[in-house]
């Protein structure tokens, strides 16, 4: 959400024929008190009326093409809207009131796309109040994996190290350079190359590592030696 307020979307509409009994008004009212219960500052309405609730995903073919929901411009308006996450919530009296076919499913994926959160007037916590917070949750979550992997990305790319810094050395302004261990490191490197063990080594170094890190400094030797050459052409530059 680029608006500091916040704002809800708030989607009415009574099927067609004598069957429902949730009328307009009771629907209006009840999506307004959730809505101050949720203290959204800026509500929207998607009031579409008396209306069909099958779309193009519907088996059912008294429907004309003119009249379906999805071919609705307050629909098809509210869809782009909530994709692009100009709302924090999208209030509406129960699941049935914004399909009664799959075209939920739409609605549901242009939820999470814009990550609003629905809730329902009647207080249900049905399965799709569920899956929608699950696809809100996940594409949070991925989104923050695919934030921290463009991070690395841009630090390999401008030869930065990731994670901490290696046994013997340290971060110099971000940067790594050698501390006060590098030179035993190198040692520990020469030992090994002499036929020591990891534990001989550490004794003969006097260097208070764990074996397990001598293998990781031998897994990085050539980081170690290219290092320690630049740090031979400085001393005698």
């Amino acid at each position: 959400m680029n608006n500091e307020n916040t704002t809800a979307l708030l989607w009415v509409r009574q099927s067609q024929g004598t069957d429902d009994s949730i009328s307009l008004e009771l629907q209006r009212e009840g999506a307004e008190d959730l809505a101050n219960d949720l203290n959204v500052d800026e509500i929207d309405w998607c009031d579409l009326g008396v209306h069909t609730g099958f779309s193009i995903n519907s088996t059912e073919k008294s429907v004309h093409d003119e009249h379906r929901l999805d071919a609705n411009p307050k629909v098809q308006d509210a869809i782009t809207n909530l994709e692009a996450g100009d709302y924090d919530y999208l209030i509406t009296y129960d699941s049935t009131r914004l399909s009664r076919d799959g075209y939920r499913e739409h609605i549901k994926t242009a939820c999470a796309m814009g990550s609003t959160e629905l809730v329902f007037v009647d207080g249900t916590d049905d399965e799709f109040a569920r899956d929608i917070r699950h696809r809100v949750e996940q594409e949070a979550k991925q989104a923050e994996i695919r934030k921290s992997r463009k991070a690395v990305e841009r630090r390999q790319a401008n030869g930065k190290w990731q994670g901490g810094a290696p046994t013997g050395f340290e971060f110099v302004g971000g940067e790594l350079q050698p501390d006060s261990d590098f030179s035993d490191v190198l040692q520990i490197i020469e030992l090994k190359d002499g036929g020591e063990s990891h534990r001989d080594a550490i004794e003969q170094v006097g260097i208070d590592v764990s074996p397990a890190t001598v293998s990781n400094i031998l897994n990085r030797r050539e980081m170690y030696e290219n290092y320690g050459k630049a740090e031979k052409r400085t001393e005698a530059a």
